[in-house]
């Protein structure tokens, strides 16, 4: 009996079709996640009385873990830029260097974001050594431009996911705190993005990404 190993293995599911299950599923969830939150909410707003039936209430409730968690997992499954380990020379009596690491900002938001694409299954290349190698022979000019198009696509759909999640979690947060009573469907979710919002930022700044 064929495992599912070696079904994976002789990939009778193709990778780009496992890859459009993936981001076409990422795209429903964060969709239904930022509409019906946000059709709540409005409805919050402008209606002393709003009209919430129990299904949005179950599907924002399933919802709002979810899309944090995926947050989270993507951050911390981030990888580090590639680099490249020189060793010197230190002058007899030099303070030897120090392990602490500063943050470059930008870099690590890139390699959040990716990681991010990465967990929703957007397309994203792997930066190798080949692409860096002197041997211009060794290195496919096209493949490069291709790569770097791809991940910068990656990047900013992952960077709308994850504002869709933040500012619909932070309207429902503001909602829930500045008005004396909303539904049952907001505060839910606006404590559930707090809560995830705190294992994202620590899975952003805390994880050190291998």
């Amino acid at each position: 009996m064929t495992s599912f190993e070696d079904l994976n293995e002789n990939e009778l599911v193709p990778g780009w079709v496992r890859q459009l299950v993936m981001v076409s599923l990422a795209v429903m969830v964060i969709l239904l996640y930022g509409g019906i939150l946000g059709v709540a909410m409005h409805r919050t707003v402008h209606s002393a009385m709003p009209q919430i039936t129990d299904g949005m209430e179950k599907a924002v409730a399933i919802l709002s873990g979810l899309v944090g968690t995926v947050v989270t997992a993507g951050f911390a499954s981030s990888k580090r830029a590639t680099t490249v380990q020189t060793r010197g020379l230190r002058p007899v009596g030099a303070e030897p260097p120090s392990f602490w690491e500063r943050h470059n900002l930008r870099q690590l938001t890139a390699s959040k974001m990716m990681g991010l694409a990465r967990t929703v299954g957007l397309p994203a290349v792997t930066t190798t050594v080949r692409m860096h190698a002197a041997d211009e022979d060794l290195v496919d000019a096209d493949a490069m431009a291709r790569g770097r198009r791809s991940n910068r696509l990656a990047m900013w759909l992952a960077i709308v996911y994850f504002l869709v999640y933040f500012l619909v979690g932070l309207g429902a947060f503001g909602l829930t705190v500045l008005r004396e009573s909303v539904p049952a469907i907001v505060s839910n979710a606006a404590w559930v993005w707090l809560g995830t919002l705190v294992s994202a930022g620590y899975a952003f700044f805390g994880i050190d990404p291998a």
